[in-house]
């Protein structure tokens, strides 16, 4: 969301960003009054997350139109194979999290805390090879990252 609002104000349009956020949030209105009523505040969340979604969805694809962005092809087909990838690794790290709660009770700090623990790792675990699987170079790029950062720290040059 901030990469392509920023691309606006490059461009020196404030106009576009601040008519669809508007926009999204309005359409959005519905959808935290029967999130809320059916779920809560997981509701209210969905209903934050959507309007972003929705939001960065509409600035994009009018930025592209406006800048003959030639490597929009290769944005959706990344964001493609993150959706794709998170519907499966989310369903598993949820079914994960609930069995949990039969060994851990979440009531309290150091509970939860490991929970967030063991279901971090458990992301890192799966998402990384799948991704490597499926061809998600930026993966890599953060690990090798990572990694060369943590070999500057351990080995200093003079």
């Amino acid at each position: 969301q901030t990469v392509v609002v920023r691309g606006y104000y490059a461009m020196q349009d404030t106009f576009y960003p601040t008519l669809y956020a508007t926009c999204a949030v309005v359409l959005s209105i519905p959808i935290y009054y029967f999130g809320m009523k059916q779920m809560g505040a997981i509701g209210v969340a969905l209903g934050v997350s959507l309007s972003s979604i929705l939001q960065v969805s509409f600035l994009y694809t009018i930025w592209n139109r406006r800048s003959s962005n030639i490597e929009s092809t290769r944005v959706y087909s990344f964001y493609g194979k993150m959706f794709l990838l998170a519907i499966p690794i989310g369903i598993i790290l949820e079914w994960v999290r609930i069995k949990l709660h039969y060994f851990i009770v979440p009531s309290g700090l150091v509970g939860n805390f490991l929970i967030c623990v063991i279901i971090g790792t458990l992301f890192a675990v799966l998402f990384i090879p799948a991704g490597h699987l499926c061809g998600i170079r930026e993966i890599a790029d953060v690990i090798n990252h990572f990694f060369s950062r943590v070999r500057k720290k351990i080995l200093p040059s003079k």
